[in-house]
Formats: structure tokens, C-alpha cells, sequence
């Protein structure tokens, strides 16, 4: 059968071909720790073919072995229009610099390990994601081998070298990462009853992908609180499915809790906030400044502080006020922030936020990548007082900025991190793990869901509600997911370098791919040979 093989950080579409010349082995490089991976393209593939895959491991020339290798069969979704140049989509806007291709099309971004049950889908080449994971304790050097995937009656052996470098990846990644994850998504997507002990022990396998994708950091929905009012004007909280989830984060590794907000805006970019913690007073909408919405912090807060202080938690949290505040809305954010200082003492307030200008309100700045850049100046003043800064994407920015859409080119979603090493940021923050709606399948691009303040509405663009798929048994990979955690350990061999080698040749290391969060090296194979002399300099 004709094949190609093609690197991770290429798009492969349905309409993709084997090329004139092609690439019949695969030469992979990583460090000890990594999971470097590679995409295979087979033509002439039925739909509904048996596929299987096996692997004896790679062996050095000692005999030395990597075993750990896996086979993956690549899913089709869609892009039904490209990012706007501002964001969202390009359905009444121009598309964004640099998209991966002009929509309608579909990409191959869904990640299904190789089962017994395994079959091609209808109106699909067969595409391929094979990884390598390399022990920490594996020897530097050149490993080969082969990997087998079985079509049908028909066999691809793909022959496989990886060099190993001496370099070794750290346990622990230094650039936090939170995505927020719906719950009940999973219960919808998986066909299980909302805390069944079905949903729970599904719950536990996203929990435990994400910890292996690097996430550290965990939102805690402080809506899961049960709160009722007694006869005697007292609030009364229960904490008891709240505490089975953070328990399940923790366990599967999470180290930091972030408490989700205690307010927000009834559309975005309003000047006034609402509380939100409460069912009761969400629904009567009660102004987070207001009398009322102040004594229910007054009594949830120190409840919140007690439960977490009890279990050894307190030291894990840093907490929310609102989503996305504007300078307008800085006296209704302003009277959530000093409830939180008030009765959560010592912990750090986290925010994505629109405007810089919020005085101390706020001690972990989260804004946008471009207004990072924007406003750089006065986020670089809040950081020598003490602050750190973080960063976000979400349906914005559009443009050539990177983001971790579909219709992106891979690499920008794995230079996410590249650009946080540039500018010593802490952490990222994305909003949608697993926001499915429909078929993502079927349906990339989220019509009409945002809300400008004028009333107008936008389209979430391909990709931004979620970064993995429903699988039959729990979550499925992505491309996008896979790009994202190598970035992530691109990081961790960054920060090597920084320490070794100090700021300024550091600088100039990073600059040579990165120079800004729109201003990359944007062609795999430079970024190839880029990150070959980051990994020689470390290994030397």
C-alpha cells in the first residue's frame, strides 16, 4: 500500500495525497521524558477497515530498549469558516494572516488509540499519530526500529529512528497551566448519569490526561456548593461534591486549586456584576457590591477558608472575582476583591482581565497575549510590585498571533509556551477543555453564541470550545493537545537554558524562534533545526 510519512506539526486534510517523493521512515528527536510523534498517511483504505498496530520497541545499538510506543488512528473535523483577523470567525470579517487554509475544509485532528475495535470512518483516508514515549532513564543515543499498522489484510511497516538526547525533561513543568473543563459535557458526551459513579470515575480520567498534559492547576466551581439559607438569615454550606472533585484533581496530581468566580457581568464588557456563587441570588441578579451579595461573601468565604484550612488545601488556592473585568466595571470587581482579601487572607486573586488598570485589585494578571503586548509597560509595573503575569487566548486574538485554533498552523500552538519562556510568564489560562455543543465532529465553529456589549453577536471560531473529543470509553487526544504539551516541555528545556546560561544568551536563544507572540519562525522544518541546537546546547 502507498504511504507518507509527515511530521506532528503538519496539518494533514481529507483531501491530503501521499506525495510524489515520499517520505517512507520516520527520523524522530527528543529528550529523556519526551513523547515525540509522528503522522502516517495510507491511500486506498476502505471505510470501515479493521485497522491494528504493533511495535517491538526501539533498541540502540547495545541493546538498550524503548518499548513504549503507540499507534493512533487520526479523525477528521471541520472547519466551516476561518478565523477573523480580529478573532472569531471571517463569516463577516477578514480572515486572519496565515491561516492553515482558506475553509471550508476538514483537518485531522482527533487523536483514537488503536483497539481491537478499531475501524476507518466513512469519507476518510486512513491517517495515522504513532508516539514514542522515552523514559527519563533512558541512555542517550540513536534508537531504531519498526512499527506495523495493519489495514485490513494489508501491512505498512514503517521503519523508525529516534536520536535520544542527554538532555532530560524535569517531573514537573514551570509554566502553569489551567484549562476550565465541563463536567457535565462529560456526562452528556459519555452517555452517564450526572454524579453517577460512572460520571465520577470518568471525571477521573480527564482529571488524569490533563495532569499528564501538564495541567497544574485545577478550577474549583464554588457553584457545587450547596448553600441554603436557615430560617435564622444564616447560610448553611455543604461542600460534599465539591470536595469528591478536588480530591480527584488532586490525587491525579493537580498542585494549585484555582476558586472560580464569585461574580460576572450579565453580557460581556457591562459595567455592573452580579453575583454568581449563589443560585438563589444569581436568579434575582444581586450586585456584587450590593448589601446583600457582601454578607453572603461575608459567610461563604471564611466557610470556603475553614473547609480548605481542614484538609491542607488553603496554601493550593489562589481565587477568582469576575471573568474579564473592563475599567468599568473596577467598583463592582473592586467590592468582590476586597471580600476576597478580607476573609480569604494571604490568597493570591487571579483574573482574566481587559484592561491593565485595576489598581491592587489584582495580584495574577491574566490578560489576552496581544494585550499583554499592548500594555506591556504597565503589566511589567505590576510584576515588580510583586505580581505575577499570566496570559490567555480564547476566540481572540485573531490575526498571526498564535492561539490554538484549527485553522492555525500546529506550530503556533505549540509556541504558546515559547512566547510565555520569551516574557517570564507564569502561566496559561484557556477557557474550554471539553465545551462540545453538537457533534465536534460535525460542528467546529460555535454561531452567534457571544455577546458584544452593543448586543451584536459573534461566532466562537473552529476549535476555541475544546481542545480534545468524546471518546467511547473517555477523553480522546488532539494534535492541537499533542503540539501543546510538547510545547509545554519545550518550556521546561527553556528554562534549563536560562539558568545555565543566563538572560541575555538566553534572549538571543529564544529570539531566533520566537521574537513576540506574533512575530515566530513559522515553518516546521526551521523549527526543527532551531530546536536541535536548543537540545545540543543543553546536552553538552
Amino acid at each position: 500500500m502507498r504511504y507518507d510519512v509527515f511530521d506532528s506539526l503538519d496539518w494533514l486534510y481529507t483531501d491530503s495525497k501521499t506525495r510524489a517523493n515520499p517520505t517512507r521512515a520516520a527520523f524522530l528527536l527528543a529528550p529523556r521524558g519526551g513523547r515525540p510523534g509522528f503522522q502516517v498517511l495510507i491511500e486506498g483504505v476502505p471505510e470501515g477497515t479493521k485497522v491494528s498496530f504493533g511495535s517491538r520497541g526501539l533498541a540502540d545499538g547495545e541493546g538498550h530498549r524503548i518499548r513504549e510506543v503507540s499507534g493512533n488512528l487520526l479523525h477528521s473535523v471541520p472547519v466551516e469558516y476561518n478565523t477573523g483577523e480580529d478573532g472569531f470567525t471571517a463569516r463577516n470579517r477578514p480572515a486572519a494572516e496565515g491561516i492553515s487554509r482558506q475553509a471550508p475544509f476538514r483537518c485531522f485532528d482527533a487523536i483514537e488509540p488503536i483497539t481491537g475495535r478499531t475501524r476507518t470512518w466513512e469519507n476518510e483516508p486512513a491517517a495515522f499519530y504513532i508516539q514514542v514515549l522515552v523514559p527519563r532513564s533512558a541512555l542517550p543515543g540513536v534508537y531504531s526500529g519498526e512499527v506495523e499498522i495493519l489495514v485490513g489484510d494489508e501491512a505498512v511497516t514503517i521503519p523508525v529512528r529516534l536520536e535520544v538526547a542527554a538532555a532530560r525533561l524535569p517531573v514537573k513543568s514551570a509554566l502553569s497551566l489551567t484549562t476550565w473543563y465541563n463536567m457535565d459535557q462529560m456526562a452528556v458526551y459519555h452517555g452517564l448519569q450526572p454524579w453517577s459513579q460512572g460520571h465520577w470515575q470518568m471525571i477521573r480520567k480527564y482529571a488524569e490526561m490533563m495532569v499528564a498534559y501538564h495541567h497544574d492547576t485545577f478550577r474549583a466551581p464554588l457553584d457545587m456548593i450547596d448553600s441554603k439559607k436557615g430560617v435564622d438569615g444564616r447560610w448553611r454550606f455543604n461542600f460534599r461534591r465539591l470536595e469528591r472533585l478536588m480530591h480527584i484533581m488532586i490525587d491525579a496530581g493537580m498542585t494549585h486549586i484555582e476558586g472560580s468566580h464569585v461574580g460576572g457581568c450579565l453580557r460581556w464588557g457591562m459595567p455592573e456584576m452580579y453575583i454568581r456563587v449563589s443560585p438563589e441570588l444569581r436568579e434575582r441578579n444581586v450586585r456584587l457590591a450590593s448589601p446583600e451579595a457582601q454578607e453572603f461573601l461575608a459567610q461563604l468565604l471564611p466557610a470556603w477558608r475553614s473547609f480548605l484550612v481542614r484538609r491542607g488545601w488553603y496554601r493550593m488556592l489562589c481565587q477568582h472575582v469576575a471573568d474579564e473585568p473592563t475599567e468599568g466595571a473596577l467598583s463592582d470587581y473592586t467590592a468582590g476583591a476586597c471580600a476576597v482579601r478580607k476573609y480569604l487572607p494571604g490568597v493570591p486573586i487571579i483574573d482574566a482581565v481587559e484592561t491593565p488598570y485595576l489598581g491592587a485589585a489584582v495580584d495574577w494578571w491574566v490578560p489576552k497575549i496581544d494585550h499583554y503586548e499592548r500594555d506591556r509597560e504597565v503589566y511589567e509595573m505590576h510584576r515588580s510590585h510583586g505580581d505575577r503575569i499570566w496570559c490567555y487566548t480564547c476566540c481572540k486574538p485573531g490575526g498571526r498571533f498564535m492561539n490554538r485554533l484549527l485553522d492555525f498552523p500546529l506550530l503556533r500552538v505549540r509556541l504558546l509556551a515559547w512566547g510565555c519562556a520569551k516574557y517570564d510568564i507564569s502561566g496559561y489560562l484557556h477557557w474550554a477543555l471539553n465545551s462540545w455543543k453538537g457533534s465536534p465532529f460535525e460542528e467546529s465553529v460555535r454561531k452567534a453564541v457571544t455577546l458584544e456589549p452593543d448586543g451584536s453577536r459573534n461566532d466562537l471560531p473552529a476549535g476555541d470550545p475544546y481542545i480534545i473529543y468524546p471518546g467511547p470509553d473517555g477523553p480522546w487526544s488532539s494534535m492541537r493537545y499533542e503540539a501543546q504539551r510538547e510545547g509545554w516541555e519545550d518550556h521546561a528545556l527553556l528554562m534549563m537554558a536560562k539558568r545555565r546560561f543566563g538572560p541575555e544568551r538566553f534572549d538571543k536563544l529564544v529570539s531566533k524562534t520566537v521574537r513576540g507572540f506574533s512575530d515566530f519562525t513559522d515553518d516546521s522544518a526551521t523549527f526543527r533545526r532551531q530546536y536541535r541546537t536548543l537540545l545540543k546546547l543543553l546536552s553538552g
